[in-house]
């Protein structure tokens, strides 16, 4: 009776690691692709009034303590603007009419060095619903545990805990989340497929995570064939995720034109992007061995091809259209808009401003955001008043709030947000 006893057990158990081993049959094996064939050299442009149906300038506010620089990861909420500073190495949020509400410039870890650490903060989720921010980082004191840290909008610490080691190396993006960030739902990738902590997690590039600590379902299975993946076992590259735009969001990687959606129905759809001979990267660098070795060999192989895209920086999917910047060696990089309905396409630098936009700058160098049906770019205040230099007839005075921002603010002030919201059936 005992031996049947131990029998029984030594099944159970072997049946119960078996279930932790295999993933749920929801694995998406074959994604159909859809192929955008995308000229850059024959997309086009027109005036301000001819592409966007609303452009609101919005000032944020200077103070001798506060003036930003290096902007990154703007996120927008009903009521704030949320960015990391690359300079002052932190959150910085300020409300919807420009006015400053705080700042975050510390995280929880035990040996805290702002000039070292600061740069933890770049990677944040502001959630919609509960306007509450949550950082994500490794606390390299602690055996580069995962952390996740819970702020207000008004900079007050609510929670911090330490997240599960299986996601430790994973890139996250949140769908769903409760305001003290137990309960959660979540897409992610795997940064490290050689670890040998979880060979579950080297077999398949994204997954939906629940709660932090289970895997509810696996997409798209990790291609051992380097004839079909060519950057199979080059650990350096690896996908990210663009920022979340109405439950889509797209992930990429450098040197591939083929990108990924992913939406809050946990489907998955393909693009393969088809750019001209001239703008590809050519076919010699998947076989350069050395190339492949890391960041700056890479960058050294397209020394002299400045037409070559390398990746599509901050690509998002809004109301029919992708929106990208083309990562090559040309300046200012191109910032495309392609209808994926119609294709029409437009290259935002080509867009010329009108008195719509009160012959003001419409972008910098990138696009910063993209939410609620529209593109938001940050004008550093030196371009606002070199563009007020070179015209008399102070368009912008029709507008109290650039009449008064160029009264009283100067070239090294704060950066003005801009929103276009693309005009329909375009």
């Amino acid at each position: 009776m005992r031996a049947l006893l131990v029998l029984i057990v030594n099944i159970w158990l072997a049946a119960y690691a078996h279930a932790q081993a295999v993933l749920p049959e929801v694995t998406v094996k074959d994604i159909p692709a859809t192929k955008l064939r995308i000229d850059p050299t024959y997309a086009r442009g027109g005036r301000s009034a001819q592409i966007f149906d609303t452009v609101i300038y919005t000032p944020l506010e200077t103070r001798k303590d506060i003036v930003v620089g290096f902007t990154h990861n703007l996120q927008i909420s009903e009521h704030y603007f949320v960015f990391f500073d690359q300079d002052l190495k932190g959150l910085y949020v300020f409300q919807k009419d420009g006015k400053y509400k705080t700042s975050i410039t510390k995280l929880p870890l035990t040996k805290w060095n702002k000039q070292e650490d600061g740069y933890m903060f770049q990677n944040f989720y502001l959630d919609k619903a509960t306007e509450r921010i949550f950082v994500f980082y490794n606390d390299r004191s602690k055996e580069n545990d995962k952390w996740m840290t819970v702020f207000s909008a008004d900079g007050q610490l609510v929670k911090s805990r330490k997240l599960p080691t299986k996601i430790r190396d994973m890139s996250i993006r949140i769908l769903q989340i409760d305001s003290i960030g137990e309960h959660s739902l979540a897409i992610a990738h795997y940064n490290n497929p050689k670890a040998k902590s979880d060979s579950i997690l080297a077999k398949n590039h994204f997954y939906v995570i629940q709660d932090w600590d289970s895997i509810k379902s696996s997409m798209l299975p990790v291609n051992m064939n380097k004839n079909e993946d060519p950057l199979y076992g080059v650990e350096w590259i690896q996908y990210f995720p663009s920022q979340i735009v109405n439950g889509k969001t797209i992930w990429s990687r450098n040197f591939d034109y083929t990108v990924y959606r992913s939406d809050e129905k946990m489907n998955l759809a393909k693009y393969q992007i088809l750019l001209p001979l001239s703008y590809s990267i050519d076919s010699s660098f998947y076989r350069d061995t050395a190339a492949l070795q890391s960041w700056n060999k890479a960058f050294a192989f397209f020394e002299g091809k400045n037409k070559q895209v390398q990746s599509f920086s901050g690509i998002t999917e809004m109301n029919n259209w992708l929106i990208f910047q083309l990562q090559n060696r040309t300046w200012p990089a191109p910032i495309l808009m392609y209808n994926l309905r119609n294709q029409h396409l437009i290259d935002l630098g080509k867009v010329t401003t009108d008195s719509s936009s009160y012959f003001l700058p419409l972008k910098s160098w990138r696009i910063d955001a993209v939410d609620n049906g529209f593109i938001y770019n940050m004008i550093p205040a030196y371009e606002m008043f070199q563009t007020k230099a070179g015209r008399e007839d102070a368009p912008w005075d029709r507008n109290p709030v650039l009449k008064d921002f160029f009264l009283k603010q100067d070239r090294k002030s704060n950066p003005v947000i801009v929103q276009l919201k693309i005009k329909p059936n375009l």
